[in-house]
């Protein structure tokens, strides 16, 4: 709280310079001016420097120029659910892969793909370049009338879709809504949690909500940190630790800043995904299913209770899939 006039400085020079070129024409002496009305003054006045000296720049964060970035490797659907930002990466074969990412991790296409085929990589709800929808709208039902709707504006008939994660609950749902038009469905490293587990893991959901003290963003980071090290469904005791090396800081980094650009998405979304029972979902597939669990006995044991609950058969992995468990329908 300042109860003096308040002063601004600015202050450039020849060495500071060369790492403001995103705020250019800026002054290269100091000034100071003194400001009368307190905080909201001199808030007010720095505004307006900045706004004077950045109204020119190209990589300011706001959001004209952040949707201009992004549109040069993405595209956006408007539909009634909300928008879905996707991309459409071409391929020299003929077959249609789309690939879901992560809740709360970017789009990333996973080592498995074929990818000679043409690959559509949607964001999710809140993620990459598809913005905030309302709650009750990121159920996997609603998320996948979205991709059939945005697989139909490209004419795109016959589709292979991957799911990772928390979206296997969305790939499901999609290769129902789509039937025989999916001519295959993979599932990797599904999460299917009994009651007890799926109240562990919700409880660990960062609280997303922005403070003065930026608090959202050091929960962001545990929480992405934590999902590699520990896993996150089961007390957090010594048993639950993941006998792994540290995830690398720049993954982490990534997959903190898609949970805090995806916000209320975040939590509803996992919510959402995590009421389906992936079993029964599964049950009335019409198309080919591989469930794919990496060789780790966390992802093991909740891989055999799916399987075994939907009627699933081990299958040998192939060359490509070396490192994975795989059951098949």
């Amino acid at each position: 709280r300042l109860s003096r006039p308040s002063y601004i400085f600015y202050r450039t020079d020849d060495v500071l310079a060369p790492h403001l070129k995103r705020l250019p024409a800026l002054p290269t002496n100091v000034i100071a001016e003194l400001l009368d009305g307190g905080p909201p003054g001199l808030i007010a006045k720095a505004d307006a420097v900045f706004a004077t000296h950045a109204k020119e720049a190209t990589v300011i964060d706001s959001v004209g120029c952040v949707d201009s970035a992004r549109a040069t490797t993405r595209a956006v659907i408007a539909l009634p659910e909300g928008d879905l930002a996707y991309r459409l990466i071409p391929g020299s074969g003929g077959e249609v892969v789309v690939h879901l990412h992560d809740i709360g991790s970017p789009a990333r296409i996973p080592v498995t793909t074929d990818h000679a085929a043409m690959t559509l990589v949607p964001d999710l709800p809140g993620h990459g370049a598809s913005r905030d929808w309302m709650q009750d709208q990121c159920a996997p039902e609603a998320i996948a009338r979205a991709l059939v709707a945005l697989t139909e504006s490209l004419g795109l008939e016959r589709v292979t879709i991957v799911a990772i994660g928390g979206s296997c609950p969305i790939g499901v749902a999609y290769a129902n809504l789509i039937g025989t038009r999916c001519t295959k469905l993979t599932l990797q490293n599904a999460i299917a949690l009994d009651d007890a587990e799926r109240t562990q893991f919700l409880g660990l959901l960062p609280d997303l909500s922005v403070t003065s003290t930026g608090a959202q963003l050091l929960a962001a980071w545990n929480y992405a940190r934590l999902k590699y090290l520990f896993w996150p469904w089961l007390p957090q005791n010594g048993t639950a630790v993941r006998q792994t090396m540290a995830p690398a800081p720049r993954r982490v980094h990534a997959d903190a800043v898609e949970i805090l650009r995806a916000g209320s998405c975040f939590q509803a979304l996992w919510r959402e995904a995590l009421t389906v029972d992936l079993a029964r979902s599964i049950e009335g597939l019409r198309c080919p299913l591989d469930l794919l669990c990496a060789d780790e006995s966390e992802p093991l044991r909740l891989a055999v209770r799916l399987a075994s609950a939907a009627g699933l058969s081990p299958a040998d992995a192939m060359a490509k899939n070396e490192g994975w468990k795989t059951w098949r329908k």
